[in-house]
């Protein structure tokens, strides 16, 4: 392996490079993945999910009007039903940054999944759309158990605790 190594090197042609001819193709080379890396991304095919609060696991055979960014609004089907209603998934380009929804703007870039309160306004979680949360708590054994839970707003900065909490048992504050 050295003979082939020292043998290359003696037939090796040594040419001088200009200092800028050498900046430019070490620029190119590194510019040109980015350059790839964008265009490609403006074709990526995205998706939002819409879920309309309703009756669990029924799909209706309303439709949503949805526009993304600039777009002309279209109807959205109803596709499945889940406990909190249903809902709908519209394809859009993942560099997308709104979507109107029954006249309402949400940035998709907060949240690629939007929840509609009863109002028909938009929130990125179930829990912010009802305005609680389910909690399911169980002891190490497996069954229900008594527990206590710290719940933290981060918009208002409080923190609530709960405790002994019982199976079966609801909290409304």
């Amino acid at each position: 392996m050295n003979s082939l190594f020292r043998s290359h090197n003696k037939n090796r042609i040594h040419r001088r490079i200009s200092m800028p001819t050498t900046l430019a193709v070490i620029a190119a080379s590194l510019l040109a993945p980015f350059a790839v890396i964008q265009s490609a991304q403006a074709a990526v095919a995205s998706q939002i999910v819409i879920h309309q609060p309703g009756t669990a696991r029924t799909v209706p055979s309303s439709t949503l009007t949805v526009a993304i960014d600039t777009d002309s609004a279209a109807e959205a089907s109803f596709v499945a039903g889940d406990e909190y209603g249903a809902f709908a998934i519209v394809a859009t380009s993942s560099t997308s940054k709104k979507a109107t929804i029954e006249g309402k703007e949400w940035d998709i870039r907060v949240s690629r999944e939007i929840w509609l309160d009863s109002s028909g306004n938009p929130h990125a979680s179930r829990a912010q759309a009802q305005g609680f949360v389910v909690v399911h708590v169980r002891d190490s054994a497996g069954g229900a158990g008594a527990a206590s839970l710290s719940v933290v707003d981060v918009e208002e900065d409080t923190t609530t605790t709960y405790s002994n909490l019982e199976a079966g048992s609801t909290s409304t504050e």
